[in-house]
Formats: C-alpha cells, sequence, structure tokens
C-alpha cells in the first residue's frame, strides 16, 4: 500500500467521522428544540370543557388519589421520570405560590425510585403522584410530557398547557379560581390551549 492511498484512506475516515458527528449533534438540537416548542402536541389530552375521565393512582406516601372526584379545583403537571424538559416544568411549579382553593398535584410516570427523584425539588404542598403503569397517557390521551391539565371542582377539564414558565402555570390557577369568567371567554370564542 503506497504511503499516499494511506494517507488519503485515513483523511476520508477522519472526515466521515467528523461528518457522522456533526450530523448527530444537529439531530440531537432539533430534537430539544421539538420537546420544548409544543405546536406539535396542542390538540393531545383531554378536550377542553369536557368531564375528565376518572382516574385512580397512588399517591407517593401511600394515599389513593381519585382525579375527576376533588372537593376543590386542581392543577395536574405530568411528567416522566427521564425527561429533561420536565425538569424546566417542576421548577416553574414549585414558583407557584399554594391556594386554599386549588391543589397542586404532580404525577410522573416511571418507577417508584425515579419519580421520588424527580419530584424531590417540590415542596409538600405539591402532592406527588406516581403512575408506574402510564395509565395517565392512556386514559387522558397524554402523548408526551410535560402536559399540565386545570381542572374545576366538578372535574371538567378548564385548560391545558404543553409548555411552560410560571406565567403559563399562573394563567391555568386563574381559569380554575374563577371558573364563570372561562365559561363566558369560551362561550364567546374557540376554546384555545394554554400555551407559553
Amino acid at each position: 500500500m503506497s504511503p499516499m492511498f494511506a494517507i488519503s484512506y485515513g483523511l476520508l475516515w477522519g472526515l466521515s467521522t467528523l461528518t457522522a458527528c456533526a450530523v448527530f449533534l444537529l439531530l440531537r438540537q432539533h430534537g430539544q428544540a421539538l420537546l420544548k416548542d409544543s405546536s406539535h402536541r396542542a390538540d393531545q389530552g383531554p378536550r377542553l370543557n369536557s368531564k375528565i375521565s376518572v382516574l385512580t393512582l397512588p399517591t407517593a406516601d401511600g394515599q389513593i388519589l381519585s382525579f375527576g372526584h376533588r372537593p376543590s379545583g386542581q392543577l395536574v403537571l405530568v411528567t416522566s421520570a427521564g425527561c429533561s424538559v420536565c425538569t424546566e416544568a417542576i421548577a416553574s411549579l414549585r414558583q407557584l405560590a399554594a391556594r386554599p382553593d386549588t391543589e397542586l398535584t404532580l404525577i410522573c410516570m416511571g418507577g417508584q425510585a425515579d419519580c421520588l427523584r424527580h419530584a424531590e425539588p417540590l415542596p409538600l404542598s405539591v402532592t406527588r403522584v406516581i403512575d408506574q403503569k402510564f395509565a395517565t397517557a392512556a386514559h387522558w390521551r397524554i402523548a408526551s410530557t410535560p402536559f399540565a391539565i386545570a381542572l374545576d371542582a366538578a372535574g371538567y377539564v378548564r385548560g391545558k398547557a404543553s409548555s411552560f414558565n410560571p406565567t403559563t402555570l399562573e394563567g391555568l390557577l386563574e381559569i380554575i379560581a374563577r371558573p364563570k369568567e372561562a365559561d363566558k371567554a369560551t362561550a364567546s370564542s374557540a376554546p384555545t390551549v394554554v400555551t407559553a
């Protein structure tokens, strides 16, 4: 094998490796952008102003929680234990001030140990629910996480969001706190998904 052939062969392999790395980095960046962009997920979840299908799941402290049958309104954040974008949503949930008329609930889909680690930054006022069988995704048609649902005391879906910052979640809390205003708004215009 001539030295010139060996050099060109090595350069070709080096160039192929660099191209493969560049393509991988671009795909990774594009995937992260898709995760943060909520437009491709706007149709998921239960329909606005529909009564949510009742779902019973265990909490982290061993209690049983039935969604759709609560004494007050409820803001539910659905996450997955291995989801990096969910960590940002949890940080937004952590910044919310507790309200006496609304329950804050985190549903984490995944293994118990992973979910407990995932929810660790949250204050004790937030109810932690562990969904090891991914029943939430099946019952509520949630295809990707994070996802938030605002439920009134009667179990009706008053708002939902698939992208997060504290302002988005505050908006969902306002919808729960003032359901009559939300009804007037939806009567005058088509319901929309709350997004950041």
